[in-house]
């Protein structure tokens, strides 16, 4: 996960700034030419940057994509064009203030809820569909509330999320947000909810019996997840993707993510009694 590379990345920032603070702190510290140490350790730091930016790119939000943008291209016109001379204690003071600078920005970007939250809800669906094929009692509670129908399985799939901090939601008729536990409207200031949860994503499920039903499921539930019309409440809740989720005995193949007037539909499944566990 980009997250955890990220973290990597930034751990060896912060060594190479307290390694270059110690060196501009210390007399006569060019005798053994450390700034030139100092200023290669940087330059493969920002090809690891580099790197990291080209593996996640398309994964990160469009705010980070500019911030790596803007660094990688003002380090290299910078500090590693022909024309540039990057040694001694001026040298390490550039790098330095650099790397500082963008793990700074990057650090306050990456506290970005959004990001958390959906990649919460990522880890929450894939436990959910890992455990369905090692566990045979959750199995067995899926299969009890897939023959129940699409509440009982919203009901149980809201409290899986919810073990991962993501707190689960479906829109009324109205457009608004309704408590898929207790099917009454969800007041998303209440301290329960924000004391308990992450963030909060519109989630629309359905029940497919048969695999000539997934379309018109599909289309029922991208319909009624465009209903949702309200806003975001000081930045807690995740405005998009909106999840479909289609329940189905077994796997079933699923369009791709989906997009229109800036809002995302990722369509999920979650198959109760997996006929091919691999596909899990």
């Amino acid at each position: 996960m980009w997250l955890q590379e990220w973290r990597a990345i930034s751990a060896r920032i912060q060594s190479l700034l307290d390694a270059g603070a110690f060196f501009l702190r210390t007399p006569d510290s060019e005798m053994h030419n450390a700034s030139r140490h100092l200023v290669q350790n940087a330059h493969a730091t920002v090809d690891k940057i580099r790197e990291f930016n080209n593996a996640f790119h398309a994964e990160l939000q469009a705010d980070q994509q500019v911030c790596l943008f803007l660094f990688l291209k003002s380090y290299d016109d910078d500090l590693r064009a022909p024309h540039s001379t990057v040694t001694g204690f001026s040298g390490v003071t550039s790098v330095v203030t650099y790397l500082a600078s963008f793990r700074a920005e990057f650090e306050y970007l990456c506290k970005d809820t959004t990001a958390l939250a959906r990649s919460l809800v990522a880890r929450a669906f894939t436990h959910l569909q890992r455990t369905l094929v090692v566990d045979g009692a959750v199995r067995t509670l899926w299969k009890e509330k897939f023959a129940e129908g699409e509440t009982a399985c919203e009901a149980l799939g809201a409290c899986h999320l919810l073990s991962h901090g993501i707190w689960a939601f479906k829109t009324s008729a109205e457009g608004e947000r309704t408590d898929l536990v207790l099917n009454h409207p969800l007041d998303i200031a209440s301290g329960e909810v924000q004391r308990s949860s992450v963030g909060l994503v519109l989630t629309e499920w359905k029940v497919v019996r048969n695999p000539p039903e997934l379309a018109k499921k599909l289309e029922d539930a991208y319909r009624q997840a465009k209903r949702y019309r309200q806003g975001i409440l000081a930045g807690f809740e995740v405005a998009s993707p909106r999840y479909l989720v289609m329940v189905s005995e077994d796997h079933l193949p699923l369009p791709k993510l989906e997009e229109e007037d800036g809002v995302f539909y990722e369509y999920r499944n979650i198959a109760v009694a997996p006929r091919s566990p691999s596909r899990s």
